[in-house]
């Protein structure tokens, strides 16, 4: 058993680089992350593309709607999160998923976490949006974990393929327990403010626990000291740092 947990970089090193980005990506493996974690929302003609929100403002800093808006179109804008990190990385492309495969399959060593948002795409279109994210990650092979807060689109995946999946907790409660067991995830991911606090116990089951977002070396270690052995952090260096330097 590890000793240390398994840390994931949420949306890649959201911490210096625009969330969701290539260079981020590619900056939290190189400063030690053991996974990284991506968005997936879908543009108007159905390509899946690494993205959190719909509305493009907060990323890009102009008005556009991604749901009314092709790969060709989505060029234009810049994800270089003006209002946080002002303009040092402009231009910050919005990448296909396609597009951001092909960086990772490099890193063999790397898993990767796919979520698929429910903002865009409706119920009508899970099985053709979840087969085009499952084609996209071929090249990542059985490092890929496909996770979503909609167990809906965990069942489409594994009706479709032999895949990993992670179920994103709406909320802790003996309803999302009953469904946990009924979905039966890879993983069971929980917010850390979602999290009950000891001595609460973890859910039993055939699932790894990860906890999202937590950027604290102390909250960490105490996270991994109750059996959450995957834990999602913004600040890479920060725990690679405290946990394998």
């Amino acid at each position: 058993m590890s000793k240390v947990p398994s840390l994931i970089a949420h949306r890649g090193y959201r911490e210096r680089y625009p969330e969701n980005s290539i260079a981020g990506f590619e900056a939290a493996i190189a400063a030690g992350a053991d996974a990284v974690e991506l968005d997936v929302q879908f543009c108007v003609d159905g390509t899946p593309m690494v993205l959190h929100d719909t509305d493009l403002l907060r990323l890009t800093g102009r008005p556009g709607d991604l749901l009314q808006l092709t790969p060709d179109q989505l060029q234009d804008y810049s994800a270089h999160e003006p209002g946080r990190l002002g303009e040092r990385f402009h231009p910050t492309p919005i990448p296909t998923l396609a597009q951001v495969v092909e960086r990772l399959a490099k890193h063999s060593d790397i898993k990767v976490f796919v979520e698929i948002k429910r903002d865009s795409l409706p119920h009508h279109a899970i099985p053709a949006g979840v087969e085009r994210v499952l084609q996209d990650c071929l090249p990542l092979g059985k490092r890929m974990v496909l996770i979503s807060f909609d167990d809906g689109i965990l069942r489409q995946a594994r009706s479709l393929r032999e895949v990993a999946v992670g179920w994103v907790l709406p909320d802790w409660g003996t309803e999302q327990r009953d469904r946990a067991e009924i979905v039966e995830p890879d993983y069971l991911f929980c917010s850390d403010v979602q999290l009950p606090m000891e001595p609460a116990p973890l859910w039993p089951g055939p699932w790894q626990w990860a906890v999202y977002e937590v950027n604290d070396p102390d909250s960490a270690r105490a996270m991994f000291a109750r059996g959450i052995k995957s834990i999602e952090t913004a600040a890479v260096e920060t725990l690679v740092r405290a946990f394998k330097r």
